[in-house]
């Protein structure tokens, strides 16, 4: 079914039990079943896709901030320092504004985004290592804001967020025991490493929470969509139910009218004929006291299709407007083609006493009233036409049934 994600819409096949489930799962797993985790993927793509634009149009300044840092904690690396960030980072930069255009799984972007942030901390941790600054050591607390890079920019899943957490504390931690022995402080190492694992802890809490968000947004959405649509799907039958009659799945009175009046119009503007033929079942009611209402209800389904089965052309319209009576509208229709399409009906109708149908055992017989124009005029109505055939319908009824009689109005000549 379909429902709208960012404006347009996608369907989706995932039935409503994977989605309460997935609702109702603990609140520490962060896995749907296989079919819903593909459509999670799939439908997040295009976000995680803006989220890896936006982080890699921030690379820059945030370079750019670094260099000034390195201007004042390690001076004496400093032109190394300029160097190895334009070298190393600029050219990342660009291959993942690049990569963002292509086409790439959600997973492919999380391993881009987890090496460039490993690549980016191992680039400051060798610039400390190559230092002598009495800052070196109080500079590694640099490696917390690429901590702070994953979630603030990069809101990275938790998985390979976690990875590129502990890698960065754990690189960092190396980096602090192979600096001189002269550059080592406990007082100044126990802090900055207690720093590292604050912001570590509270990065991993925050993507924890986001892909948690994440999921269950993508869930609420789903069960909305599929809401909506099925609101949708109940409006749609209810208008066709306004519309068509249940037991023939013909066009009820009132679908009848509103056609008729289009019709109407349009042939009027065209100056052209129109023919009605008014069809009524013969004995119905004396057929259903011999047989039940289900053979009853059988033989007008049978009527109803043999009906359908005489109009040839696509603009023939016919509907049920009583519970034994048809109604058919021959637009750019004459007297004498409208008399062949009712002998057509007729033929049709004496062909339904099959005996090998136990509802239709009984012989069916129609009487038909035709009216036609020669041509419709605005003094014309379709009520006076409609009430033309039902005088000559109930003419064929006083003649005992089973036969048509047509009733045309006469223009003269021009």
């Amino acid at each position: 079914m379909p429902l709208s994600q960012g404006g347009e819409a996608l369907r989706v096949a995932t039935p409503w039990a994977h989605i309460d489930r997935a609702l109702e799962q603990p609140a520490w797993r962060l896995r749907f079943e296989p079919e819903l985790e593909a459509t999670f993927e799939s439908a997040t793509l295009g976000e995680r896709r803006a989220v890896f634009v936006r982080a890699s149009q921030w690379l820059p300044p945030a370079m750019a901030l670094l260099i000034l840092a390195d201007r004042f904690m390690i001076p004496d690396v400093w032109g190394m320092a300029v160097m190895v960030r334009l070298v190393g980072m600029a050219p990342y930069a660009l291959f993942a504004h690049l990569a963002s255009q292509m086409v790439m799984s959600s997973m492919a972007m999380q391993k881009l985004q987890a090496v460039g942030t490993i690549s980016a901390v191992l680039l400051h941790l060798c610039l400390v290592l190559a230092s002598g600054s009495v800052l070196a050591q109080e500079y590694l607390v640099a490696s917390a804001m690429h901590i702070m890079y994953t979630a603030a920019f990069l809101r990275m899943r938790l998985v390979p967020g976690l990875w590129t957490i502990v890698g960065t504390v754990g690189l960092t931690f190396a980096a602090q025991l192979l600096l001189p022995a002269p550059e080592q402080s406990l007082t100044i190492g126990l802090p900055v490493f207690l720093i590292l694992l604050s912001s570590a802890v509270m990065v991993v809490y925050a993507l924890f929470h986001l892909e948690k968000e994440s999921r269950r947004n993508h869930l609420l959405t789903l069960k909305q969509g599929m809401i909506r649509q099925d609101l949708q799907d109940t409006i749609q039958q209810i208008e066709a139910m306004a519309r068509v009659d249940a037991l023939t799945q013909l066009p009820n009175k009132r679908q009848f009218q509103k056609h008729f009046e289009r019709t109407w119009a349009r042939l009027l503007v065209d100056e052209a004929p129109v023919s009605v033929l008014l069809i009524d079942v013969d004995h119905l009611a004396d057929h259903n006291a011999a047989h039940g209402a289900r053979h009853g209800d059988a033989c007008l389904q049978a009527v109803a299709r043999a009906i359908q089965a005489s109009l040839r052309r696509p603009n023939d319209f016919v509907a049920r407007t009583d519970d034994d009576e048809f109604m058919v509208v021959l637009g750019h229709t004459g007297a004498e083609p409208a008399r062949v399409v009712g002998e057509r009906i007729l033929a049709a109708s004496r062909m339904l006493h099959l005996d090998e149908d136990q509802a239709l055992r009984h012989p069916v017989r129609l009487s038909l009233g035709v009216s036609c124009l020669p041509q419709v005029s605005e003094f014309d109505t379709p009520e006076a036409l409609i009430a033309m055939a039902r005088h000559a319908l109930a003419g064929a009824k006083r003649q005992g049934g089973d036969r048509m009689q047509v009733s045309w109005q006469e223009r003269p000549a021009p």
